[in-house]
């Protein structure tokens, strides 16, 4: 009878063990999944804080230019495969075309600050009215508020490519495409400017 208790006992404690394994990892899975994606994006994107400033650069090796960083950061963060170029970016019509007061972290903001009446530069939009870019030659990537006197004049809309891309776009993720990333080079946060 002591035994027929004891293996009674040991099976249901392993059947309590597996259902509760059962229904834990789902809910683990879950909160991964739900993590969002704009948060990811954001935090890569202040790593980079402090990368120098490369025309038609695209990595952390070699530096970014404006447009460079936002591809790499979304291709990197969210597997969204953006069009090269600031002038293609603003007007895919792969994203939604997003109002200044209804900004998100994540969103792309772009501004006209060379005089010729297009689009000449982008930055993400990181959240309480600060954006993170990389602004030209001899500059680092930084961060900078959106209503300062400078960007505030020179700002001509706002992308959202989170939620807007086409299923097309993405690419399946895995660990071993972010494994496969360039690793940061962290700048000292003293030497990087935040102001514009």
């Amino acid at each position: 009878m002591r035994h027929f208790l004891i293996k009674s006992f040991l099976l249901f404690s392993l059947t309590v063990s597996t259902a509760f394994q059962a229904h834990a990892a789902p809910a683990a899975r879950a909160v991964k999944v739900e993590l969002p994606k704009a948060d990811a994006i954001v935090d890569r994107a202040r790593e980079l804080l402090g990368i120098p400033y490369r025309w038609g650069g695209t990595s952390v090796h070699r530096g970014f230019d404006c447009s460079g960083l936002i591809v790499y950061l979304f291709g990197s963060e969210a597997n969204i495969h953006l069009p090269r170029t600031t002038q293609q970016m603003l007007h895919s019509t792969k994203a939604p075309t997003v109002a200044r007061s209804s900004l998100r972290a994540g969103d792309v903001v772009f501004f006209n600050h060379n005089g010729s009446g297009r689009v000449s530069h982008m930055g993400l939009y990181i959240g309480g009215g600060r954006f993170i870019h990389a602004p030209r030659t001899g500059k680092t990537i930084r961060i900078s508020k959106l209503d300062s006197a400078y960007w505030s004049r020179h700002y001509i809309g706002a992308k959202r490519f989170l939620g807007g891309a086409s299923a097309a776009s993405r690419v399946a993720s895995s660990k071993a495409d972010r494994g496969n990333r360039d690793q940061p080079v962290l700048a000292s946060r003293s030497r990087v400017s935040h102001r514009s």
